[in-house]
């Protein structure tokens, strides 16, 4: 959400970081009414978006509903809530907070492709990192994640909740859809 943007420290570690990765940053905003990005955005977000957000669950619920319109596994929400875990969160009546990760995730996915298809490239590889993670140390360099396994998906140690990360993953674009 953007009314709980993080401090200009924190944002400085967030864009030396995407430096050292030498990626190009996407973003997603999500607020209530009309609001003013941070100056401090500018000049090293390569393409964001900004939703106005006031819908709640049944906004969510329609979003899930658009992006999954091609799901051929036949899978419900309430097949994916005998599932159990919190990953889909109010989307299946459980607490926390991963549909709208997930949703959001979803929304800046949309933008990489739109970016992709307008520059003519693709991406070897995608990352996520919330824009409020605090970053003790900077990034591995990425040579290191290509020399390790280029096909593997990198999360934090300790940062698989369930399966689900929302502060840090560096994932093969194959990988991504």
């Amino acid at each position: 959400p953007v009314l709980r943007a993080p401090d200009a420290a924190t944002l400085e570690a967030a864009r030396s970081a995407a430096h050292m990765l030498g990626a190009d940053v996407f973003a997603v905003f999500t607020c209530r009414g009309r609001v003013e990005l941070s100056s401090a955005l500018t000049g090293w977000v390569t393409r964001y978006t900004l939703f106005e957000d006031g819908a709640g669950l049944a906004g969510l619920r329609a979003e899930f509903a658009a992006a999954n319109k091609d799901n051929r596994s036949n899978m419900s929400t309430a097949t994916y809530a005998a599932i159990g875990g919190n990953f889909l969160g109010p989307l299946v009546g459980h607490d926390g907070r991963n549909a709208f990760l997930l949703r959001d995730l979803w929304r800046c996915q949309q933008l990489v492709k739109q970016h992709e298809i307008s520059s003519s490239l693709q991406y070897r590889y995608l990352a996520f990192s919330r824009i409020d993670i605090h970053w003790l140390a900077p990034p591995p360099p990425l040579k290191l994640f290509l020399q390790a396994n280029p096909d593997a998906v990198w999360l934090p140690d300790g940062q698989d909740w369930d399966g689900v990360n929302d502060r840090f993953a560096f994932v093969p674009r194959r990988w991504v859809g």
